[in-house]
């Protein structure tokens, strides 16, 4: 059974959801939530998955003892799972809800192509950048409205999201984007789906440690660091040096040029603050700029630009903008 600091088991969790701990052991889960971060996630896990084993918990015939040992395995990334040695009845009686949750949930989340494996976790970013951590140890950064459907390591994605992968060898993390697929071991990377100006839809991959294949239909491309590769999802990949840094924004809260055409960084401004530019003179798109902008307002920029520029002249008009 796992057991994190203080001595806040799982069993211990189960009864505090069952709502049957004591005052004592109430006030140990409670000081342990208030704790690290990563105790209210592992508990906000524990949760999610105690939620969804109430609504299977009808349909289950999954051998109890064998999937709590496979809960605590891989939902709690244990590297063996671990035997539990029932000794007193009255600590099965305390566990039974833990491990009903393990027989019930256990089946979603473990036997990946069950017939009743059809339920997803979710995370989703609206107005604001989401981190969190997945149940298997890997990280991710969800840029505004995008949504994560994620089970065991396969997760789908719509919008962008920044993935550190925790390495598991055995087990290759997917990320599916627009009907074609990332596959990795072990790396840092940027996925985003896009819609492209020819109707199709497609992702955009950025590699920064690490590798990954990259894969549209029958194609596939190995992308290394400082790589980038489209998609169109019907089987077209294009790969190439990824040009700038800009699309870590959302993460870094910083606008790195280096050498970037002008152009590029008016697209970026115009995603991340709403607003329309419109570049009267295309030939102004191809200035280079080396600045780096950290938490600074787009008038800012908008004035490091014009100083930095002298043949450019920029106009605000209501909510649109005019670079000459």
């Amino acid at each position: 059974m796992k057991e994190a600091t203080n001595n806040v088991t799982d069993e211990l969790l189960a009864k505090y959801l069952l709502e049957e701990a004591t005052m004592a052991e109430v006030e140990q889960v409670r000081v342990w939530l208030s704790g690290p971060a990563e105790n209210q996630r592992y508990f906000n896990h524990f949760t999610l998955i105690w939620e969804q084993s109430r609504e299977l918990a009808a349909h289950s015939t999954v051998d109890e003892a064998q999937a709590w040992l496979r809960l605590q395995d891989r939902i709690f990334a244990a590297t063996e799972a671990r035997v539990i040695r029932m000794r007193q009845r009255r600590r099965i009686v305390y566990a039974a809800a833990a491990v009903l949750l393990a027989a019930v949930a256990g089946g979603w989340w473990l036997t990946r192509d069950s017939s009743q494996a059809t339920k997803q976790l979710a995370l989703r970013a609206d107005d604001s950048v989401v981190k969190d951590t997945l149940p298997d140890g890997s990280r991710v950064t969800l840029n505004k409205h995008t949504t994560l459907e994620y089970k065991g390591r396969k997760v789908r994605l719509d919008g962008e999201a920044f993935f550190e992968i925790a390495p598991d060898e055995r087990h290759p993390f997917e990320v599916i984007a627009n009907g074609d697929t990332v596959q990795v071991l072990g790396t840092s990377f940027n996925v985003c789906t896009v819609k492209w100006s020819t109707g199709s839809d497609g992702m955009v991959v950025i590699v920064e440690t690490g590798s990954v294949r990259v894969r549209s239909g029958s194609k596939i491309e190995e992308v290394q660091p400082g790589e980038v590769v489209s998609s169109d999802g019907k089987g077209y990949l294009q790969k190439g040096p990824n040009p700038d840094q800009l699309y870590a924004y959302y993460r870094t809260h910083q606008f790195i040029c280096n050498n970037t055409p002008l152009g590029m960084l008016v697209r970026k401004l115009k995603a991340v603050y709403g607003i329309k530019i419109i570049v009267e003179n295309r030939e102004l798109e191809h200035l280079k700029i080396n600045a780096t902008f950290e938490d600074d307002s787009l008038d800012q920029i908008l004035s490091v630009i014009e100083k930095t520029f002298p043949q450019i002249h920029i106009e605000r008009h209501g909510q649109q903008i005019y670079i000459k």
